[in-house]
């Protein structure tokens, strides 16, 4: 396409879509000065067509999509959604999570190590907001056993912890990101470890 605006989607200038076969080639190729996307459905202007053989070669020439006056086309066949431009655009980092969910699901044909390695980035950040809950929950045990007799004692120790947590983190995400374990065992792993470890630790103080 000639220009995209991130902010309206739905309104594309210069529209190129090819239709492919399961091979790869090409079935036909669908160009338009313009596609807005109203009520659910692609409506394209001025639209014309270029069909291809079974062996990707171009039969007759570019030409209009109908015959007649009509420079308004509705395309209901196509179901792709705007936003799902918008999420084609930007860098995978900066997807919220629930565009990164929809970008696995709609591209079911990404290579397996490629599927792995955006999965756990997705339980990754759903579990980095508990991290910091759980190591709080951690720390409350370990500093009463150690703040009450010695502090430097507890300052070492919250610092072995960070470390330790630091670890066990990375540790999880080469794993998950290699496919050793699950990609969500991976970016959970810490979070789990540290969970078990704080309860224990909480029920023996009591």
């Amino acid at each position: 396409m000639e220009h995209f605006d991130v902010d309206h989607p739905g309104n594309l200038v210069g529209v190129k879509v090819t239709q492919e076969r399961a091979n790869g080639l090409r079935v036909r190729d669908l160009v338009a000065s313009r596609a807005d996307h109203l009520d659910g459905v692609w409506w394209f202007h001025d639209l014309k067509i270029q069909e291809y053989d079974e062996a990707d070669n171009p039969v007759g020439r570019l030409s209009p999509y109908a015959s007649g006056t009509h420079t308004l086309t509705e395309l209901p066949e196509l179901s792709e959604m705007p936003d799902s431009f918008v999420v084609e655009t930007r860098l995978w980092e900066f997807l919220s999570t629930r565009d990164m969910i929809r970008y696995l699901r709609e591209h079911p044909d990404i290579s397996a190590k490629t599927a792995i390695e955006k999965r756990y980035d997705i339980h990754s950040r759903l579990a980095m907001p508990w991290a910091c809950l759980i190591v709080t929950l951690f720390g409350i045990p370990a500093g009463a056993k150690t703040g009450r007799n010695n502090p430097l004692a507890g300052i070492f120790l919250a610092v072995a912890f960070f470390f330790a947590f630091y670890a066990i983190n990375q540790l999880g995400l080469l794993m998950g990101k290699r496919g050793d374990i699950s990609p969500w065992l991976g970016a959970w792993l810490a979070n789990i470890i540290f969970s078990i470890s704080s309860v224990a630790m909480l029920l023996r103080l009591r």
